[in-house]
């Protein structure tokens, strides 16, 4: 499937509390980083690095909420990212992606807009 045919695909971020929000959301990039271990030795120049698995991606967010109502909208969301469980965010270029986002700045300087900006870090589940 090419990147045209991803974007008809919504931007869905569901809350832990079950609540689902389909906001306007602006292109992202991911981040992969791994797990390693770093061995320094005496007399021996260099590092040995030891590779391990993949650790959670993050992926930095920017999305929106428009219009007449986005105020309410909002309001909404921010009751709805209160709650400590992981949010299910279905992205059209990352598929289903399982996240906790620590962070999350929202900007109300523009009027008709709610901006909101952080970083979501992919989760594993404790099952």
């Amino acid at each position: 499937m090419g990147w045209i045919d991803k974007l008809q695909n919504k931007f869905i971020i569901t809350c832990g509390n079950g609540n689902s929000y389909t906001p306007l959301w602006k292109n992202s990039s991911q981040e992969l980083e791994w797990n390693i271990a770093e061995f320094n030795f005496p007399g021996v120049a260099g590092t040995l690095v030891k590779k391990s698995q993949a650790i959670g991606r993050k992926f930095p967010l920017e999305f929106y909420f428009q219009g007449d109502s986005h105020l309410d909208e909002a309001a909404d969301f921010d009751a709805s990212a209160n709650d400590p469980r992981p949010w299910t965010i279905e992205h059209p270029y990352y598929g289903t992606i399982i996240v906790q986002v620590p962070q999350l700045s929202r900007n109300n300087s523009e009027h008709n807009v709610t901006v909101y900006t952080g970083t979501a870090i992919e989760t594993i589940t404790e099952d």
